[in-house]
Protein backbone atom coordinates (compact mmCIF):
# COMPACT_ATOMS: atom_id res chain seq x y z
CA UNK A 1 0.00 0.00 0.00
CA UNK A 2 2.86 2.39 0.84
CA UNK A 3 4.35 1.72 -2.60
CA UNK A 4 1.00 2.51 -4.25
CA UNK A 5 0.70 5.78 -2.34
CA UNK A 6 4.29 6.69 -3.24
CA UNK A 7 3.49 6.14 -6.93
CA UNK A 8 0.40 8.32 -6.68
CA UNK A 9 2.45 11.03 -4.98
CA UNK A 10 5.05 10.84 -7.79
CA UNK A 11 2.29 11.09 -10.37
CA UNK A 12 0.91 14.11 -8.50
CA UNK A 13 -2.42 12.50 -7.68
CA UNK A 14 -4.12 13.27 -4.38
CA UNK A 15 -6.94 11.06 -3.11
CA UNK A 16 -9.43 12.19 -0.49
CA UNK A 17 -11.69 9.51 1.01
CA UNK A 18 -15.21 10.62 1.92
CA UNK A 19 -16.11 9.61 5.48
CA UNK A 20 -19.36 11.60 5.82
CA UNK A 21 -21.16 14.37 3.92
CA UNK A 22 -18.58 17.12 3.28
CA UNK A 23 -15.98 15.27 5.39
CA UNK A 24 -12.87 13.75 3.81
CA UNK A 25 -9.53 12.29 4.89
CA UNK A 26 -6.33 12.25 2.86
CA UNK A 27 -5.13 8.83 1.76
CA UNK A 28 -1.35 8.46 1.74
CA UNK A 29 0.81 11.55 1.33
CA UNK A 30 -0.15 14.82 -0.28
CA UNK A 31 1.76 15.39 -3.55
CA UNK A 32 3.70 18.66 -3.96
CA UNK A 33 0.99 20.53 -5.89
CA UNK A 34 -1.57 19.77 -3.16
CA UNK A 35 0.75 20.85 -0.35
CA UNK A 36 1.48 24.13 -2.17
CA UNK A 37 -2.10 25.02 -3.11
CA UNK A 38 -4.31 23.72 -0.35
CA UNK A 39 -2.81 24.66 2.99
CA UNK A 40 -4.29 25.86 6.25
CA UNK A 41 -2.69 26.78 9.54
CA UNK A 42 -2.22 23.13 10.58
CA UNK A 43 -0.89 21.79 7.30
CA UNK A 44 -2.71 20.54 4.22
CA UNK A 45 -6.42 21.27 4.03
CA UNK A 46 -8.99 18.49 3.91
CA UNK A 47 -11.51 20.94 2.47
CA UNK A 48 -9.69 22.27 -0.62
CA UNK A 49 -12.98 23.65 -1.99
CA UNK A 50 -12.77 26.33 0.70
CA UNK A 51 -9.69 27.60 -1.13
CA UNK A 52 -10.52 26.86 -4.78
CA UNK A 53 -13.68 28.40 -6.34
CA UNK A 54 -13.66 25.73 -9.07
CA UNK A 55 -13.54 22.91 -6.51
CA UNK A 56 -16.30 24.64 -4.56
CA UNK A 57 -18.38 24.49 -7.71
CA UNK A 58 -17.51 20.82 -8.34
CA UNK A 59 -18.01 19.54 -4.78
CA UNK A 60 -21.76 20.28 -5.03
CA UNK A 61 -22.08 17.84 -7.94
CA UNK A 62 -19.69 15.40 -6.27
CA UNK A 63 -21.73 15.28 -3.05
CA UNK A 64 -24.93 14.67 -5.02
CA UNK A 65 -23.17 11.88 -6.93
CA UNK A 66 -21.89 10.27 -3.72
CA UNK A 67 -25.32 10.39 -2.09
CA UNK A 68 -26.72 8.23 -4.92
CA UNK A 69 -24.32 5.49 -3.88
CA UNK A 70 -23.89 4.02 -7.37
CA UNK A 71 -20.46 2.98 -8.62
CA UNK A 72 -19.06 5.17 -11.38
CA UNK A 73 -17.32 8.50 -11.75
CA UNK A 74 -17.87 12.13 -12.70
CA UNK A 75 -15.13 14.59 -13.60
CA UNK A 76 -14.68 18.33 -13.57
CA UNK A 77 -13.26 20.29 -16.43
CA UNK A 78 -9.56 21.06 -16.55
CA UNK A 79 -8.66 24.37 -15.01
CA UNK A 80 -5.76 26.56 -13.96
CA UNK A 81 -5.43 27.44 -10.30
CA UNK A 82 -3.57 30.47 -8.99
CA UNK A 83 -0.17 29.23 -7.84
CA UNK A 84 0.08 26.37 -10.35
CA UNK A 85 3.04 26.38 -12.75
CA UNK A 86 2.05 27.89 -16.10
CA UNK A 87 2.52 24.53 -17.84
CA UNK A 88 0.33 22.60 -15.44
CA UNK A 89 -3.39 22.31 -14.84
CA UNK A 90 -5.76 20.52 -12.45
CA UNK A 91 -8.65 18.12 -12.78
CA UNK A 92 -11.01 16.66 -10.16
CA UNK A 93 -12.84 13.33 -10.29
CA UNK A 94 -15.48 11.96 -7.93
CA UNK A 95 -15.69 8.17 -8.01
CA UNK A 96 -17.26 5.33 -6.06
CA UNK A 97 -14.99 2.29 -6.20
CA UNK A 98 -15.65 -0.92 -4.28
CA UNK A 99 -18.01 0.96 -1.99
CA UNK A 100 -15.55 3.76 -1.20
CA UNK A 101 -16.33 7.37 -2.16
CA UNK A 102 -13.18 9.05 -3.41
CA UNK A 103 -12.33 12.57 -4.55
CA UNK A 104 -9.28 12.46 -6.82
CA UNK A 105 -7.28 15.60 -7.65
CA UNK A 106 -4.69 15.44 -10.43
CA UNK A 107 -2.01 17.79 -11.65
CA UNK A 108 -1.77 17.61 -15.45
CA UNK A 109 1.22 18.47 -17.64
CA UNK A 110 1.59 20.91 -20.56
CA UNK A 111 0.09 18.54 -23.15
CA UNK A 112 -3.26 19.53 -21.71
CA UNK A 113 -2.65 23.26 -21.83
CA UNK A 114 -4.27 23.95 -25.17
CA UNK A 115 -7.40 22.32 -23.87
CA UNK A 116 -7.04 24.32 -20.67
CA UNK A 117 -6.95 27.56 -22.63
CA UNK A 118 -10.14 26.56 -24.43
CA UNK A 119 -11.85 25.51 -21.21
CA UNK A 120 -10.66 28.49 -19.18
CA UNK A 121 -13.50 30.53 -20.60
CA UNK A 122 -15.93 27.74 -19.75
CA UNK A 123 -14.72 27.83 -16.14
CA UNK A 124 -15.34 31.56 -15.95
CA UNK A 125 -18.81 31.10 -17.44
CA UNK A 126 -19.65 28.39 -14.89
CA UNK A 127 -18.65 30.64 -12.02
CA UNK A 128 -20.65 33.49 -13.54
CA UNK A 129 -23.68 31.20 -13.89
CA UNK A 130 -23.38 30.19 -10.23
CA UNK A 131 -23.30 33.84 -9.20
CA UNK A 132 -26.31 34.51 -11.43
CA UNK A 133 -28.26 31.62 -9.88
CA UNK A 134 -27.46 32.99 -6.44
CA UNK A 135 -28.67 36.44 -7.47
CA UNK A 136 -31.85 35.01 -9.01
CA UNK A 137 -32.53 33.08 -5.81
CA UNK A 138 -32.19 36.29 -3.83
CA UNK A 139 -34.48 38.16 -6.22
CA UNK A 140 -37.06 35.36 -6.02
CA UNK A 141 -36.83 35.48 -2.22
CA UNK A 142 -37.59 39.19 -2.32
CA UNK A 143 -40.41 38.74 -4.84
CA UNK A 144 -42.11 35.98 -2.82
CA UNK A 145 -41.72 37.39 0.68
CA UNK A 146 -43.10 40.26 2.71
CA UNK A 147 -40.15 42.53 3.55
CA UNK A 148 -41.41 43.43 7.05
CA UNK A 149 -42.33 40.05 8.51
CA UNK A 150 -40.23 37.74 6.32
CA UNK A 151 -43.31 35.61 5.66
CA UNK A 152 -44.57 34.79 2.19
CA UNK A 153 -46.61 37.51 0.54
CA UNK A 154 -50.11 37.35 -0.90
CA UNK A 155 -49.01 36.51 -4.45
CA UNK A 156 -46.91 33.58 -3.24
CA UNK A 157 -49.80 32.36 -1.09
CA UNK A 158 -52.21 32.38 -4.04
CA UNK A 159 -49.76 30.40 -6.17
CA UNK A 160 -49.30 27.83 -3.40
CA UNK A 161 -53.04 27.67 -2.78
CA UNK A 162 -53.67 26.85 -6.44
CA UNK A 163 -51.05 24.11 -6.28
CA UNK A 164 -52.58 22.72 -3.08
CA UNK A 165 -56.03 22.57 -4.70
CA UNK A 166 -54.68 20.74 -7.74
CA UNK A 167 -52.78 18.29 -5.53
CA UNK A 168 -55.79 17.66 -3.27
CA UNK A 169 -58.05 17.03 -6.26
CA UNK A 170 -55.52 14.64 -7.77
CA UNK A 171 -54.82 12.66 -4.59
CA UNK A 172 -58.11 12.92 -2.72
CA UNK A 173 -56.37 14.67 0.17
CA UNK A 174 -57.22 17.96 1.79
CA UNK A 175 -55.63 20.97 3.46
CA UNK A 176 -56.70 23.65 5.89
CA UNK A 177 -56.73 27.41 5.53
CA UNK A 178 -56.53 29.77 8.50
CA UNK A 179 -57.21 33.49 8.23
CA UNK A 180 -55.81 35.49 11.14
CA UNK A 181 -56.45 39.12 12.05
CA UNK A 182 -54.67 40.96 14.90
CA UNK A 183 -57.38 42.36 17.15
CA UNK A 184 -57.72 46.16 17.37
CA UNK A 185 -54.48 46.68 15.46
CA UNK A 186 -55.55 50.18 14.41
CA UNK A 187 -55.41 51.24 18.07
CA UNK A 188 -51.79 50.04 18.28
CA UNK A 189 -50.81 52.39 15.44
CA UNK A 190 -52.95 55.23 16.77
CA UNK A 191 -51.82 54.96 20.40
CA UNK A 192 -48.17 53.95 20.08
CA UNK A 193 -47.14 54.85 16.52
CA UNK A 194 -46.42 52.94 13.34
CA UNK A 195 -43.00 51.76 14.51
CA UNK A 196 -44.71 49.96 17.37
CA UNK A 197 -47.21 48.57 14.88
CA UNK A 198 -44.40 47.30 12.66
CA UNK A 199 -42.79 45.66 15.67
CA UNK A 200 -46.04 43.86 16.50
CA UNK A 201 -46.34 42.60 12.90
CA UNK A 202 -42.75 41.40 12.89
CA UNK A 203 -43.11 39.58 16.21
CA UNK A 204 -46.41 38.10 15.07
CA UNK A 205 -44.71 36.72 11.96
CA UNK A 206 -42.05 35.18 14.18
CA UNK A 207 -44.69 33.42 16.26
CA UNK A 208 -46.19 31.87 13.13
CA UNK A 209 -42.78 30.80 11.87
CA UNK A 210 -41.81 29.14 15.16
CA UNK A 211 -45.05 27.30 15.83
CA UNK A 212 -45.99 25.83 12.46
CA UNK A 213 -44.90 22.52 11.00
CA UNK A 214 -42.24 22.49 8.30
CA UNK A 215 -44.78 21.68 5.55
CA UNK A 216 -47.16 24.50 6.46
CA UNK A 217 -47.08 27.95 4.87
CA UNK A 218 -47.58 31.30 6.61
CA UNK A 219 -48.18 34.47 4.61
CA UNK A 220 -49.01 38.09 5.21
CA UNK A 221 -52.27 38.54 3.34
CA UNK A 222 -52.39 42.31 3.79
CA UNK A 223 -52.13 44.84 6.61
CA UNK A 224 -52.68 42.98 9.87
CA UNK A 225 -54.26 39.95 8.14
CA UNK A 226 -52.34 36.71 7.77
CA UNK A 227 -53.00 33.32 6.23
CA UNK A 228 -51.77 29.86 7.17
CA UNK A 229 -52.06 26.93 4.78
CA UNK A 230 -51.87 23.65 6.68
CA UNK A 231 -50.74 20.79 4.49
CA UNK A 232 -52.73 17.51 4.72
CA UNK A 233 -54.76 18.94 7.58
CA UNK A 234 -58.47 18.14 8.08
CA UNK A 235 -60.84 20.59 9.75
CA UNK A 236 -60.54 19.11 13.25
CA UNK A 237 -56.76 19.36 13.18
CA UNK A 238 -57.01 22.87 11.73
CA UNK A 239 -58.95 23.95 14.81
CA UNK A 240 -56.22 22.61 17.12
CA UNK A 241 -53.57 24.37 15.03
CA UNK A 242 -55.50 27.64 15.19
CA UNK A 243 -56.08 27.36 18.94
CA UNK A 244 -52.39 26.80 19.52
CA UNK A 245 -51.49 29.91 17.51
CA UNK A 246 -54.16 31.99 19.26
CA UNK A 247 -52.80 30.96 22.67
CA UNK A 248 -49.20 31.62 21.62
CA UNK A 249 -50.07 35.15 20.56
CA UNK A 250 -52.07 35.84 23.73
CA UNK A 251 -49.19 34.77 25.99
CA UNK A 252 -46.48 36.58 24.03
CA UNK A 253 -45.03 39.77 25.51
CA UNK A 254 -45.14 42.36 22.72
CA UNK A 255 -43.61 45.01 25.02
CA UNK A 256 -46.73 47.20 24.87
CA UNK A 257 -49.01 48.48 27.66
CA UNK A 258 -51.97 46.69 26.08
CA UNK A 259 -52.24 42.95 25.31
CA UNK A 260 -52.17 41.74 21.71
CA UNK A 261 -54.57 39.01 20.66
CA UNK A 262 -55.67 37.46 17.38
CA UNK A 263 -58.95 36.23 15.94
CA UNK A 264 -58.84 33.25 13.59
CA UNK A 265 -61.24 31.80 11.06
CA UNK A 266 -60.39 28.36 9.77
CA UNK A 267 -61.76 25.88 7.29
CA UNK A 268 -60.71 22.88 5.23
CA UNK A 269 -60.77 22.51 1.45
CA UNK A 270 -63.82 20.83 -0.07
CA UNK A 271 -63.13 19.04 -3.34
CA UNK A 272 -64.28 20.83 -6.45
CA UNK A 273 -64.23 24.40 -5.10
CA UNK A 274 -61.90 27.14 -6.22
CA UNK A 275 -59.47 29.27 -4.22
CA UNK A 276 -61.98 32.10 -3.86
CA UNK A 277 -64.53 29.78 -2.21
CA UNK A 278 -62.16 28.41 0.42
CA UNK A 279 -60.76 31.87 1.21
CA UNK A 280 -64.29 33.31 1.49
CA UNK A 281 -65.32 30.59 3.94
CA UNK A 282 -62.26 31.26 6.13
CA UNK A 283 -63.01 34.99 5.89
CA UNK A 284 -66.61 34.48 7.02
CA UNK A 285 -65.36 32.42 9.98
CA UNK A 286 -62.90 35.19 10.87
CA UNK A 287 -65.66 37.82 10.67
CA UNK A 288 -67.76 35.77 13.07
CA UNK A 289 -64.86 35.51 15.52
CA UNK A 290 -64.30 39.28 15.35
CA UNK A 291 -68.00 39.97 15.78
CA UNK A 292 -68.28 37.82 18.88
CA UNK A 293 -65.58 38.28 21.50
CA UNK A 294 -62.38 38.45 19.42
CA UNK A 295 -59.36 36.43 20.59
CA UNK A 296 -61.11 33.28 19.49
CA UNK A 297 -61.22 30.62 16.75
CA UNK A 298 -64.25 29.91 14.60
CA UNK A 299 -64.40 26.92 12.24
CA UNK A 300 -66.65 26.77 9.20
Amino acid sequence: MEIAFAVLERLEIAILKRTAPMRYELMGHAPPFYRELFRNGDGVSLTPWDISPMLEFFITDAETFFERGLEGAISSGIWREDGVHEHKALQATATILHGESLLILRSLDEEYMERVRILQKAREQLLQQRALRTDLKKYKQKADHDPLTGLYNRAALMDTLSEAIARADATGGTFSLLMLDIDDFKHVNDDYGHLAGDSVLTQFGGILTRHLRSGDMAARYGGEEFMVLGANTPKEQAFLMAENLRARVAEHDFQLPRPITVSIGCTAYAHGEDAYAVIQRADFALYEAKRKTKNMVIVR
